[in-house]
């Protein structure tokens, strides 16, 4: 297509971009999100041929948080802008194109726990992209950036998705195993719990010192946090509600 012929990294990024807003949409439908996600799986495949990362800028990308858990995001993935609309060089790649997915199902976890769409979208994407970058022999390379959206999810006990995304998480990983190796496989887990769990830690102590530093804005993250559990609360009650109702009906 002549349109990716001039700026091409630019011009990918800007398709990367409005593919992710698509999957932000609230009318995202089954239909809409498959066609969304085979976009992206050609885009990440593009972003790699032409841009691959090194070892050492995955490393980097683990190491800055370019997928870290920050629950909290405000679902705003143009944030930054695009690096053709702010007349920046674009820095696009695949690293970044799975920290997005990865944050994604990380804002539908925290905002929407019960609904299951979105991830399910990233997680088929993750494993598109496995068994490409397992062709291309460069699993190992994006191992954790890949697999960490799915290692969380999996040890989240509650399951407030449903049995069938853990399912496939689980599926997901199984695959991913049997493409690197168990030794790699188990080497990788290990390091995304450790990264977590230092996330974690971190933030914790920044809300602690932010009570002190800025009271202001502690207290106002702590009434966010209180509306966003009473929400969740009455989303439950009423999916218990509809339950009831189908049980009676069906009685």
């Amino acid at each position: 297509s002549e349109y990716l012929l001039s700026s091409t990294r630019e011009r990918i990024e800007e398709l990367a971009r409005s593919s992710l807003e698509q999957l932000h949409s609230s009318l995202l439908n089954t239909e809409l999100a498959e066609q969304v996600i085979k976009n992206l799986v050609f885009l990440g495949k593009a972003a790699h041929a032409l841009w691959p990362s090194s070892p050492s800028q995955t490393g980097a990308a683990n190491m800055n948080g370019e997928n870290s858990d920050h629950e909290e995001e405000e679902d705003a993935d143009d944030e930054e802008g695009s690096s053709e609309a702010s007349g920046a060089i674009s820095k696009f790649r695949l690293t970044w194109l799975i920290g997005r997915m990865s944050r994604l199902a990380r804002l539908e976890a925290g905002n929407s726990p019960q609904q299951a769409v979105k991830r399910r979208c990233v997680f088929h994407w993750l494993a598109a992209m496995s068994d490409y970058l397992s062709e291309q022999g460069h699993l190992e390379d994006n191992i954790r950036l890949i697999i960490e959206p799915l290692v969380k999810h999996i040890t989240d006990s509650t399951k407030q998705a449903g049995e069938e995304l853990h399912q496939l998480a689980e599926s997901v990983l199984s695959r991913i195993k049997g493409q690197v190796g168990r030794d790699v496989f188990a080497s990788a887990t290990r390091e995304v719990h450790r990264q977590v769990k230092q996330k974690r830690e971190e933030r914790k102590q920044q809300r602690l010192l932010e009570v002190v530093a800025n009271p202001a804005r502690a207290a106002q993250r702590k009434l966010k946090a209180n509306a966003s559990k009473r929400e969740s609360r009455k989303k439950k009650l009423l999916l218990k509600k509809k339950k009831f109702v189908l049980k009676s009906k069906t009685a």
